[in-house]
């Protein structure tokens, strides 16, 4: 409650914005009448004050600063953090402790299917490979107090 933003033609009173894990927009969504656990997708959504995953983590902190960084195409993203007082510009989200268990795979290989922002992770026991944070799974945000639900999309 409380902040501003833009959605796509159509809204409504009683819409709702969704932050989706895996997503990298807000979403509004319409609640089916038939099914109280089921939405109908409005389309994405622009508020102020969610973006740079502030939904789920919080604010950054003073002083860093987020930058995007483009492919050639201008397509593929890749999320870094600034620091202007030290002049430090890291992959590693400040809001983040280490990780301990995942080594973060620079550069990785894209594959067409890939997500827009793409940040690969290898387990260093069991040599798996991941497409996203870890401290961004759902059991991760749980762990951190969020409230993280699962209904059905149509």
């Amino acid at each position: 409650m409380g902040y501003i933003g833009l959605g796509p033609e159509g809204c409504e009173v009683g819409d709702i914005i969704c932050v989706l894990l895996g997503y990298d927009a807000p979403v509004l969504l319409r609640l089916q009448s038939r099914n109280p656990r089921t939405f109908v997708l409005i389309g994405d959504a622009f508020v102020y004050g969610l973006h740079d995953a502030t939904a789920l983590l919080g604010p950054v902190p003073s002083p860093w600063r987020v930058q995007v960084f483009e492919d050639d195409a201008g397509y593929l993203t890749t999320y870094r953090f600034f620091n202007p007082q030290s002049n430090v510009l890291s992959d590693e989200d400040p809001r983040f402790g280490l990780v301990e268990q995942w080594t973060r795979i620079p550069n990785p290989p894209r594959a067409p299917d890939d997500p827009v922002i793409l940040q690969c992770f290898k387990h260093k026991q069991t040599g798996e490979v991941i497409k996203h944070d870890p401290r961004l799974s759902p059991e991760a945000l749980i762990a951190r107090g969020l409230s993280v639900d699962n209904f059905c999309l149509i």
